[in-house]
């Protein structure tokens, strides 16, 4: 629960009134008393200056830089801090959901986004990837049942528009890469790129261009050599746990699967990050 007022402060702005708002909605059939509506480019289009259920609202496109504020934004809105999380993002062309279950059903304190009815301990959402808003308020849940390990599907389309930005991924899996959703991408590249750079931002490791294409080759080759697939896992000092633990494990879990790891280790952002194509 925030003031108008102290909503207005957030974003460097000035109001006088004290009014308590209880809650963020971006749809206005969920909207009631004391809620405020968040106008933003998905639901501009059903707007009407005239609807009586909105009585307080903030509209994104007068807040400079919002996509890069909000997410940030709810959370401190919901009082949640991002750092008391662990986040775990799933991405590729196909297993993306087997993949976020079976890891949801793995990690006890775990937290899943699905678009699968009756799973507990999860927030159902529409989309494969949620919006900023439905996500924090995702959050908001697991923290209730206290969950600290969250676990999202990220699509290469909510990757290219940089839907979670703000978010640090303690892990970002890439299973596989295959053609696909090329009537939004147009090229494959632009479809591997839209995974790749986001995984590089927010994931895995910070200003390698060179990175990219490294390991789009790798993919193909093996997928050229004998059509097997390629993961790509980070374990990042960002989890707060014993990094040589989880880079032990992932070498054990793999050598019991018979998986070759190949071990690519570099010392960007002054830690040791390790990224393993597996």
């Amino acid at each position: 629960m925030k003031s108008i007022k102290e909503i207005a402060y957030y974003f460097h702005m000035y109001s006088n009134k004290n009014t308590q708002i209880f809650n963020l909605h971006n749809d206005t059939r969920k909207l009631k008393k004391h809620s405020c509506f968040i106008l933003d480019k998905q639901n501009e289009k059903y707007y009407k200056d005239n609807d009586k259920r909105i009585k307080y609202v903030i509209s994104t496109n007068s807040i400079v830089d919002y996509k890069y504020k909000e997410l940030k934004f709810y959370a401190w809105f919901y009082n949640l801090k991002l750092s008391n999380f662990h986040f775990i993002g799933v991405t590729g062309t196909n297993g993306k959901s087997s993949t976020s279950y079976i890891l949801h059903k793995l990690i006890k304190n775990s937290w899943l986004f699905t678009n699968v009815d009756g799973v507990k301990n999860s927030t159902l959402i529409k989309n494969t990837t949620p919006y900023p808003l439905e996500f924090i308020k995702g959050l908001v849940k697991a923290k209730k049942n206290n969950k600290k390990v969250i676990i999202v599907e990220l699509s290469s389309i909510a990757m290219e528009e940089e839907r979670l930005c703000g978010i640090d991924f303690d892990f970002i899996i890439l299973l596989n890469l295959y053609s696909d959703h090329l009537d939004y991408h147009k090229t494959l590249e632009n479809y591997y790129s839209s995974k790749i750079r986001y995984i590089n931002k927010y994931g895995i490791l910070e200003k390698v261009p060179e990175y990219e294409k490294e390991f789009v080759e790798y993919q193909k080759s093996l997928n050229e050599d004998n059509g097997q697939k390629a993961i790509l896992v980070k374990v990042s000092l960002n989890s707060k746990d014993n990094i040589q633990r989880d880079l032990d494990e992932l070498e054990s879990l793999g050598n019991t699967a018979g998986i070759e790891t190949v071990d690519r280790v570099s010392q960007f952002r002054q830690k040791p990050d390790s990224t393993y194509f597996i």
